[in-house]
């Protein structure tokens, strides 16, 4: 008997009177090798917020005003993925391959006479991916967990694509110190991005600046006891800091640098009558 596994669903919206159908389907085939295949498709109809469609923030500090527009289009998107993994009692391996072609998709972009951000629908973005993902018990004191995203995004509107890395990725290390403390370590790596001065772009300046690729080492000790975990370490421990967080006030995409830190977590339940 066959145990591949076929799963469809359907949902309909009803919207402004009229009635959206919004299929998914997948399917799970078991391998020989405690290898699974998965083949998944789904589509996707977003209607836009109160906020997209009405805001009116006159008053925005430091920037323009920012305005919803009422004649905003749903965003729709097909997303179709094909997956394998293989799970076993010391690894666990993933690897997913991803579409997801978006119409309509809502953001910003200033008016005509560059004095408001207005909502607006974006033609097309079309997103191409790859996940990978390997976790490896070495020994009962040891584990190692790597994971790798590959994003490819397209469209003909550079605003939509800002901050987004092509190449990422990050590897840990576990390793049990003691009975009730773990030692982690992490490497992360975020490729080139770029993000997009949308008042630049309507003055006809250069708008679009790079941000360059970059590691951020990590290294901290976890310490469980029966209601209280002790979390402290070191991030960033090589200090990296990219020179852009001086010429640009989009911060949030900048790490501060070096910092030792100290967690404290409680555990808090009732008595057993009330779990």
């Amino acid at each position: 008997m066959s145990k591949n596994i076929l799963a469809a669903g359907l949902r309909i919206q009803n919207l402004d009177k009229e009635n959206i159908i919004l299929p998914s389907l997948s399917y799970l085939i078991k391998g020989k090798g405690n290898y699974n295949y998965r083949f998944s498709y789904s589509k996707g109809h977003r209607y836009p917020s109160i906020k997209e469609r009405y805001y009116n923030w006159q008053d925005h500090a430091g920037g323009p005003a920012i305005v919803g527009s009422p004649n905003l289009k749903p965003t729709e998107n097909n997303y179709f993925s094909f997956s394998l993994d293989k799970r076993t009692k010391i690894n666990d391996f993933s690897l997913d391959f991803y579409k997801n072609d978006i119409t309509n998709m809502i953001s910003t972009e200033y008016d005509d006479n560059g004095e408001e951000l207005q909502y607006k629908n974006y033609n097309e973005v079309l997103i191409l991916g790859m996940n990978v993902h390997y976790y490896r018990k070495i020994s009962e004191m040891l584990k190692l967990k790597f994971v790798y995203n590959l994003t490819d995004a397209s469209s003909g509107s550079d605003e939509i694509l800002e901050g987004i890395s092509k190449h990422s990725l990050r590897l840990s290390a576990y390793y049990s110190l003691l009975n009730k403390t773990d030692v982690v370590a992490n490497v992360k790596y975020a490729g080139e991005k770029f993000i997009y001065d949308q008042e630049q772009a309507f003055i006809g300046t250069q708008a679009i600046k790079e941000l360059s690729s970059y590691f951020i080492t990590d290294l901290y000790a976890v310490t469980t006891f029966e209601k209280v975990t002790l979390k402290t370490g070191v991030k960033n421990i090589f200090d990296y800091k990219d020179s852009n967080r001086y010429t640009s006030n989009i911060l949030n995409n900048y790490d501060p640098g070096r910092r030792i830190f100290l967690e404290i977590g409680f555990k808090i339940r009732g008595s057993k009558s009330n779990e």
